[in-house]
């Protein structure tokens, strides 16, 4: 009796022990399945992140190419002489835009319709889809002329055309604009008009009709003849707007951003191309026809040729 109960004794001590080995053993196993799961993890996660950081980056550049941009405008003083100034403000709107539209206000007359303007512009620079510069040219009614009889309006005409000569074409120039805006208020007249620089110009044409077809207080004014900052600019197009001074202030506010919200809806880049196209398919034509007329005409000569020597046999 006594010594089954000391095996059975024996039996119990040593079961317990059995455990405590496996238990021993159970933290090492389960700590290396985790460490195996944290380094797959790790390469799974960074390999995702390379993927991911690439496609990332292309999208970020997309937006940020697509994105509207409103940069702090600066003023930048061009010219400073007996002619007048010349500033130029901006930019306004998107900054970021292809499409670059500059506005030349005359404020050398009826200041304060300038200013009405000028601030339109700066009031819809927030909403505006094209970047837009701003040229003050503001002439005097000074001349260095011996001649008394030479008018102030004469001379302020060829100060004007000074400062537009010397100062801004070459600054318009360079800042590569796809549109000029020549804006002009009077006491002469008390209706407004629109037009492009030249009749031959499509570009200028068709947005000046555009312009005044779509709205019922502006007129269309053909003009067959280069205005004179159009002289100066050459290829670069110029939309010519003048405007009574006699309403009131409200309403040539609402005129000017009608005009301001139809141009910065106007697709200039796209109708630039198609002139581009047409211009293209034209000059194959008109290639084509002159080959034709050509060969028309090398064809008339050799038979007139050949009827001059039939007759000579005979």
């Amino acid at each position: 009796m006594k010594g089954r109960s000391l095996k059975k004794s024996s039996e119990i001590d040593s079961k317990p022990k059995k455990r405590e080995k496996n238990s021993n053993k159970k933290p090492w196993i389960i700590l290396g399945v985790i460490i195996i799961l944290i380094i797959f993890l790790v390469f799974v996660t960074s390999t995702l992140n390379g993927d991911v950081g690439t496609v990332n980056q292309s999208n970020v550049t997309n937006i940020t190419n697509n994105t509207s941009v409103q940069q702090q405008p600066t003023s930048e003083l061009l010219s400073n002489n007996s002619n007048g100034t010349v500033t130029r403000e901006g930019p306004y709107g998107n900054s970021n835009s292809p499409v670059k539209v500059a506005y030349v206000l005359n404020v050398n007359s009826r200041l304060d319709k300038y200013i009405l303007m000028d601030d339109s512009i700066k009031s819809k620079s927030s909403e505006l889809e094209y970047c837009y510069y701003i040229y003050k040219i503001n002439a005097t009614s000074k001349t260095n002329n011996s001649d008394n009889n030479l008018s102030s309006v004469g001379s302020l005409v060829n100060n004007r055309r000074s400062l537009i000569k010397d100062a801004m074409v070459s600054d318009i120039s360079s800042q590569n604009f796809n549109l000029v805006v020549d804006v002009h208020y009077t006491n002469d007249s008390n209706f407004n008009y629109i037009y492009g620089s030249n009749e031959n110009r499509s570009l200028e044409s068709t947005i000046a009709k555009d312009i005044a077809n779509d709205f019922d207080w502006l007129n269309y004014y053909s003009n067959e003849y280069n205005s004179s900052i159009a002289e100066e600019l050459g290829n670069i197009p110029l939309v010519t707007f003048y405007a009574s001074a006699q309403p009131e202030n409200t309403i040539i506010s609402s005129q000017n951003q009608n005009l301001i919200e139809f141009i910065d809806g106007f697709d200039i880049l796209g109708y630039n191309n198609t002139i581009t196209n047409n211009t293209n398919v034209t000059d194959t034509n008109n290639t084509n026809t002159s080959n034709a007329i050509n060969n028309s005409q090398m064809n008339n000569t050799t038979n007139n040729n050949s009827t001059k020597n039939n007759t000579t046999r005979k």
